[in-house]
């Protein structure tokens, strides 16, 4: 796994693990395929809660991803490091509060530009990657700001913020 990684964004002295101590016992009992996953763009992007080693080959072998654009910091996927069919993204947040539409675009920008499948997670796939889904369907035209926000309502946990964020998305062009 070559691993491309992006200075974190927010303060460190407010950094929250990204993973709980007990993350190994948790990868152990969860199932073949990461919680709250989705498609996104058929072939192209796919969302989801955390991923854990297993469910890395899975994800080749169903959907042909290449790419995983992490929120998370950590190598808790260290296994996969000498393996080049799978490309590691990592773009840490300390806090959801930190993906702004700037940081949002910069990772859109890096999903258009890949030519094979990724997929995007944090660790419950909810406010961080739907931010992220957000912004892809809006940047990239496919969709408005309210109708992004009610196709990913069955996965994000809405706060104000993150709802006020999305709808002056599509402000930004």
């Amino acid at each position: 796994m070559v691993i491309q990684c992006h200075k974190p964004h927010g303060s460190p002295e407010n950094q929250q693990h990204p993973l709980p101590a007990n993350w190994k016992d948790i990868a152990s009992k969860a199932s073949n395929r990461p919680a709250r996953f989705g498609v996104v763009d058929p072939d192209k992007l796919y969302r989801s809660g955390m991923i854990w080693p297993h469910h890395v080959n899975t994800l080749q072998e169903d959907y042909q991803i290449k790419h995983i654009i992490s929120l998370l910091d950590g190598d808790w996927l260290k296994e996969f490091y000498n393996d080049n069919s799978i490309i590691i993204h990592q773009f840490p947040f300390y806090q959801r509060k930190e993906l702004t539409f700037d940081r949002v675009k910069n990772i859109v920008d890096v999903i258009n530009s890949l030519k094979e499948p990724a997929i995007v997670h944090c660790f419950k796939g909810a406010t961080r990657t739907g931010m992220v889904c957000a912004g892809y369907h809006i940047i990239n035209g496919k969709k408005g700001n309210l109708a992004v926000i009610i196709g990913n309502m069955k996965y994000m946990d809405f706060n104000i913020s993150s709802m006020r964020e999305i709808l002056h998305y599509s402000d930004k062009f």
